[in-house]
């Protein structure tokens, strides 16, 4: 009896969640002066207001180099504001970025307020007088499920005392 109630109680834990509601959205394309361009895209979480993925290539004659969310400088260097779909003029809205000696940052989170730029290896600054636009993609909201934070509780606790026991 008490092993058909452990396995109701474990079944009620992992069949039970929340949703989240995952939306990608994607930049334009920037152009350099320099005839680099950057574009990009992130999957935002809109009901932990997190994000969850994020990809920007910074590409062209000189460099070719894939950002990722590891990339970010810091893991607060990404603020958005859903505002407007421009993205970078709203305070502290942009993000900064750095890989292979590359820094790259736009908004009022980088070099300039109206700006996105990045800086080489040899120090050598580009910008583009302009701000990234974005949109939705089509593909609308995903749902995907989480486990409860309490549940996962009740669990740990649950295996606690499985664990006294033997």
């Amino acid at each position: 009896m008490k092993f058909l109630a452990k396995l109701i109680f474990t079944f009620v834990i992992f069949s039970t969640s929340v949703k989240a509601t995952l939306i990608e959205y994607e930049f334009d394309t920037l152009r350099f002066e320099n005839n680099q361009m950057i574009t990009g895209s992130f999957i935002y979480n809109q009901d932990s207001n997190n994000l969850t993925e994020l990809a920007i290539s910074l590409f062209g004659p000189q460099l070719n180099i894939e950002f990722a969310l590891q990339d970010l400088t810091s893991p607060d260097a990404f603020s958005i504001s859903f505002d407007n779909n421009t993205f970078g003029d709203s305070d502290e809205e942009g993000f900064q970025l750095f890989k292979d000696d590359v820094f790259l940052a736009t908004g009022l989170y980088g070099l300039g307020a109206q700006d996105s730029c990045y800086e080489d290896s040899n120090f050598n600054q580009f910008c583009n007088a302009g701000l990234f636009t974005f949109q939705p993609i089509d593909n609308g909201p995903q749902s995907v499920s989480a486990p409860l934070p309490v549940l996962l509780i009740l669990l740990g606790l649950f295996l606690g005392r499985l664990i006294r026991r033997s």
